[in-house]
């Protein structure tokens, strides 16, 4: 597994994971601090997945057709230059609100490029009968710069948002670098001329799936149902009374348990089964975001959003699976990037339902509401999917 392909493949998926952790953070407790209202963080969360819908036909078509390693470097390229930009318009002007959404707008656009083509890249430089451990370890990658990039941002912050964003530039541009030295792969391109058909090849893969649907679904639903992130400025200044490193921390939380439980799954993948545990970890998932919401303790707090990530993993470990060993290549870069929009733009919208309810009914019930829903959601899939609950490997 550890070529030297695979190698610079992991640095790269650090170094543009960590850049985006960082941004995000950053640029979320600056627009907080000038506008003072949490329905711009949550504007700025819709903000990052529009880009993410809008071009999902677009992004797959992309992976499938082109050099992956070339369209990951010029993802991470993009994201440089939208940084370094807003580096040097915040030195020279200062904090403004319409340039930190244009870059959240940005970062959508690199991340609805660099996800499905990272995604799809691993199974062209690794042994298939690797893949499952490939999968784990590339998760516990991407968990560890999810949660450092945010510590990073936020002790950086306190020193001054030049500092942060000067770090996230950089983080971009060792990501290009390491694109770059990825070696030869088995990538099977589709070179048959381009039709309208080929745009939702990726939907038409999933839809013919009936448990592939039903498990990215199911994570999509309950994370937007349950999404917190977008909040913690809120909660960080007005219910836990914490400064930006503490929130930083905080932001981190749900990575961490994510880091620790992918390092488990490295070590003792499932194996028997996954459909209930994929259910309970959802319904666990839930039951996390319940308890930070209720919560006015920094250590409960943090307690509940790493337990909410650990649970989530399990989720995110066994889709997956099952999309990079029930896919073909042929198609998938789309199926990829349709899943990248289930993930990201779970998030993102979830942060928007919580910015929008938060500034409707208050932060705290925005987030209690949205912990019970995602339990509901759980039990509902359970009781629809009866296929996903009999799932007994993956």
């Amino acid at each position: 597994m550890w070529s030297r392909s695979y190698a610079v493949y992991v640095l790269a998926r650090f170094a543009g994971i960590f850049s985006t952790h960082l941004l995000l953070l950053v640029l979320g407790l600056a627009l907080y601090d000038l506008t003072d209202n949490a329905f711009f963080l949550g504007i700025a969360g819709l903000m990052m997945f529009a880009p993410a819908l809008a071009l999902v036909f677009v992004t797959g078509l992309v992976v499938d057709r082109h050099d992956r390693k070339q369209v990951l470097a010029a993802a991470f390229l993009l994201g440089a230059l939208g940084a370094g930009v807003l580096t040097w318009h915040q030195a020279e002007r200062g904090p403004e609100v319409v340039p930190i959404l244009l870059l959240f707008v940005l970062i959508g656009v690199v991340r609805a490029f660099y996800a499905p083509t990272l995604k799809s890249l691993l199974i062209n430089i690794v042994p298939l009968a690797q893949v499952p451990r490939a999968i784990a370890f590339n998760t516990t990658t991407t968990k560890a710069a999810a949660v450092t990039g945010p510590v990073v941002g936020g002790l950086l912050y306190a020193t001054g948002p030049v500092h942060a964003l000067m770090a996230g530039t950089v983080g971009f541009a060792v990501a290009v670098v390491a694109a770059l030295l990825i070696g030869p792969t088995s990538q099977k391109r589709v070179s048959t001329p381009l039709r309208l058909g080929d745009l939702v090849g990726g939907v038409r893969t999933i839809l013919s799936h009936r448990l592939l649907f039903a498990a990215m679904m199911l994570d999509l639903v309950a994370v937007i149902l349950g999404g917190a992130t977008a909040l913690l400025p809120v909660y960080g200044r007005d219910v836990l009374f914490i400064g930006p490193a503490e929130i930083g921390l905080l932001r981190a939380a749900p990575a961490a348990g994510t880091l620790l439980a992918a390092l488990l799954l490295v070590w003792r993948p499932l194996h028997r089964h996954t459909g209930w545990v994929m259910l309970g970890a959802m319904a666990g998932y839930g039951i996390g975001i319940l308890v930070f919401g209720l919560s006015t303790l920094y250590w409960l707090s943090f307690a509940a959003l790493f337990f909410a990530g650990a649970c989530d993993m399990i989720s995110i470990f066994v889709r997956e699976i099952l999309i990079q060993l029930r896919t073909p290549d042929e198609t998938r870069g789309r199926v990829n990037a349709i899943n990248a929009v289930f993930n990201t733009g779970a998030n993102e919208i979830g942060d928007f339902r919580a910015g929008t309810a938060a500034a409707l009914i208050g932060a705290v019930p925005a987030v209690v509401i949205g912990g019970i829903s995602s339990v509901g959601i759980a039990a509902l899939w359970a009781w629809r999917y009866p296929e996903l609950r009999r799932m007994d490997r993956v």
